[in-house]
């Protein structure tokens, strides 16, 4: 992935957390109007709705910080290695092998990676 493509990533997510942001403001503004009308039962669910939209908004904050991690950690690779054949991303992504290689994408051990290491052994 190009330097520009992970720059318009970065872009793109921190673009959809300040829309997300921007709508739950809204809905808390018509959570307080419906609460002073006195409908507590349709306010509850909207306040279901916003509960979910922070926990989404906050999942935008953590991927578009990885995402400034990977675009350091690529430009060095960069300026260390230039675009030639040297580079190891190169060889990782033109390898055939690398389909059959599962990636672990989270940082904790998941409850069936466990199950799965058993299996393999």
């Amino acid at each position: 992935m190009s330097s520009v493509l992970r720059r318009l990533s970065i872009q793109r997510i921190k673009i959809l957390h300040e829309k997300r942001e921007a709508l739950a403001k809204a809905a808390r503004r018509e959570i307080a109007t419906l609460v002073e009308r006195g409908k507590i039962e349709i306010a509850r669910i909207k306040v279901e709705n916003i509960m979910n939209d922070d926990l989404y908004i906050q999942v935008l904050e953590i991927l578009e910080l990885y995402c400034e991690i990977l675009e350091a950690r690529f430009g060095l690779l960069d300026s260390r290695y230039g675009t030639d054949a040297k580079h190891p991303i190169y060889h990782l992504l033109n390898n055939p092998l690398v389909e059959r290689i599962p990636i672990r994408l989270c940082t904790r051990p998941c409850a069936w990676s466990s199950t799965l290491h058993q299996e393999q052994n």
